[in-house]
């Protein structure tokens, strides 16, 4: 879930199930000293809503929506997990 940056007063446009954007994010950062002499680095980034496909959490963001987006992590590619596990592979092969 995200919600969008709002001016004081101003209402969200509404709540829009979106997908993730996939765009690539540039972060910055810069050195600086903590109060004992240590190195530490500050993330500078700007965040900006910039152009973005039109389905994306980015885009309604932009456009004052809050979003919701149903998230995963498995970047297993299964279709093709399923033809390679079919093939017979040279060797012993147990699974």
């Amino acid at each position: 879930m995200n919600l969008p940056a709002l001016k004081p007063g101003e209402s969200p446009a509404g709540v829009k199930i979106v997908r993730q954007c996939t765009r690539p994010w540039a972060d910055t950062y810069e050195r600086r000293k903590d109060p004992r002499g240590h190195d530490y680095f500050w993330n500078t980034t700007v965040f900006s809503l910039n152009t973005a496909e039109e389905d994306t959490d980015v885009a309604a963001l932009r456009d004052r929506y809050i979003t919701i987006t149903p998230l995963q992590f498995d970047l297993t590619d299964h279709t093709l997990l399923g033809e390679w596990s079919r093939k017979k592979w040279s060797g012993s092969q147990k699974g």
